[in-house]
């Protein structure tokens, strides 16, 4: 298998970022109520995984053997026995009476008699799994989110870190996990409930947070390109800020705009912009 083969989840979640980044910096979309549709769906289960509808089965399938969920065919190649698996289910709240689960797999490949390292960064590798699972009927969880990937510094995501369920005036479901660059992008996911259904508040058709920008930019200065502006583990939009002309004059560009987000009606919107120095 290529490296290029292994990196085919990593791009799936760059793509992430920087559909939301490119969104900002166009101005002609932004974020927020990307379930809506012309036409009501008859299931409205129906698009909330990737287009379509998701797995849904009881906990214990979702926790089962990494093979199940090996998407990228890394683990397919590697012999029976020769790694180990550490799996971690965790509840990580409720929302309307309908459990939210993450399940963690940390799987470890060992040395085999003969073979080279293989790792990325020149040594055995780390793959890690995550997938996030809403409770539909009672014992019945979907699959929302599913992450799979090697880690470390030069591999597909640098590190996985844990879901969270926050209380941002109504629950909001957030992962956010680094990707390996200097661009500050994440593998991102955020989700509100709307009787039961999760809602992603984070596909581009949000046209105040653009306005909001713009709006809080000086004048003769723009948002510096190739970089994830969305922080989610703060719940803001923080961007470095730069000359639109090169030649232009510096001072008034050297800070960073800041736009503090909130929830309202099931849509991200900007409670607070300022600009000052980064």
């Amino acid at each position: 298998m290529t490296r290029l083969q292994r990196c085919g989840q990593s791009i799936r979640a760059r793509l992430v970022s920087v559909l939301v980044v490119t969104a900002f910096l166009g101005g002609s979309a932004t974020l927020g109520g990307g379930q809506a549709q012309e036409k009501p769906q008859k299931d409205p289960w129906s698009v909330v995984y990737n287009g379509g509808p998701p797995p849904c089965h009881q906990l214990s399938y979702f926790s089962g053997p990494p093979l199940r969920f090996d998407r990228s065919r890394e683990l397919a190649k590697w012999k029976p026995g020769s790694y180990t698996v550490e799996t971690n289910v965790a509840l990580l709240g409720s929302s309307q009476r309908h459990r939210i689960y993450q399940v963690l797999q940390d799987i470890y490949l060992k040395p085999q008699a003969g073979e080279q390292e293989s790792g990325s960064c020149g040594d055995w590798p780390e793959i890690g799994m995550k997938r996030l699972l809403v409770e539909r009927r009672p014992n019945e969880f979907c699959m929302i989110f599913d992450e799979e990937g090697e880690l470390g510094p030069c591999s597909e995501i640098v590190r996985i870190e844990p879901a969270k369920l926050v209380n941002m005036g109504e629950p909001v479901l957030l992962t956010y996990d680094p990707l390996p660059g200097n661009g500050g992008y994440t593998d991102d996911g955020a989700w509100v409930f709307d009787h039961g259904v999760p809602v992603s508040i984070l596909s581009p058709t949000n046209e105040s947070i653009s306005r909001a920008l713009k709006e809080t930019l000086p004048p003769g200065c723009e948002l510096r390109r190739n970089r994830n502006i969305l922080d989610l583990e703060h719940f803001r939009i923080l961007a470095a800020v730069v000359p639109t002309d090169e030649s232009g004059d510096r001072s008034e560009c050297e800070g960073a705009v800041e736009l503090e987000l909130g929830i309202k009606n099931h849509k991200l919107v900007v409670e607070h912009g300022e600009y000052g120095p980064q």
